[in-house]
């Protein structure tokens, strides 16, 4: 991994604690994320990483998740979702299967039991890709084969009737061919706040001509822009 300091890069090494005698294994991490205070890292498998407090380096504490997930498959992404849970809005952090399951846990410190709580296991429709989610203020959007879902919806709701609940269900036929046709590249949303709209990037083929799926972030109205074939979508200076 690299460390950019606004002028130049280092190399950043991470170690496996259980590992002896060690060794850098940041190039093995598939994603990261921050939650309270920590680097969170996956692997292409059920297993997660964890840093000590406002540490980017050094060594890392594996954290092996097979045993809540029921479905299999490996970790896709993660990140933190905010929820009232009846005395005031609490984080949580959230992990996400190739599979749709999401393991949920609360507590900010995986080493202490008393400080690392199992929530739950929810089930979302399989995500259409590493980056094919978004943070809608503390809730989280996932692109899934049943539609644009919320976290928040997930955990009131079977995957069964998660179709309704979805941000996507004014343009859920539309969505379900895409997702039929387009599965063959991992789609990229991005949320786009100064111009009010939630962008989904999906992948393009020689029988598929070039779009992007763009909802009103405001009103929930859905459009097409066509001819912009969307590998990587950012917000950068507000644009």
């Amino acid at each position: 991994s690299q460390l950019y300091d606004g002028t130049t890069f280092s190399t950043v090494d991470i170690q496996d604690a259980a590992d002896v005698p060690g060794g850098d294994i940041s190039d093995t991490f598939t994603h990261t994320w921050v939650y309270k205070k920590r680097l969170f890292f996956i692997q292409n498998n059920l297993n997660a990483f964890y840093m000590p407090v406002e540490t980017i380096s050094g060594t890392a504490t594996k954290l092996p998740l097979g045993g809540v997930f029921k479905l299999g498959g490996a970790l896709l992404f993660g990140g933190t979702w905010s929820q009232d849970v009846g005395d005031g809005l609490s984080t949580f952090c959230v992990f996400v299967t190739t599979e749709g399951e999401c393991a949920v846990f609360a507590g900010s410190n995986p080493s202490d039991a008393n400080d690392w709580t199992h929530v739950g296991t929810y089930r979302t429709g399989r995500p259409m890709g590493k980056k094919a989610y978004f943070q809608a203020g503390g809730d989280l959007a996932i692109a899934t084969d049943v539609g644009l879902v919320p976290l928040s919806a997930s955990r009131t709701r079977d995957i069964a009737a998660l179709a309704p609940a979805a941000a996507s269900w004014p343009i859920h036929t539309a969505w379900n061919e895409r997702v039929t046709n387009r599965s063959f590249a991992p789609w990229h949303l991005e949320i786009w706040p100064t111009g009010r709209m939630v962008l989904v990037g999906v992948p393009s083929s020689a029988d598929y001509a070039a779009e992007m799926l763009v909802a009103n972030a405001v009103t929930g109205a859905w459009c097409r822009f066509t001819n912009w074939d969307a590998k990587c979508i950012e917000v950068f200076d507000e644009r």
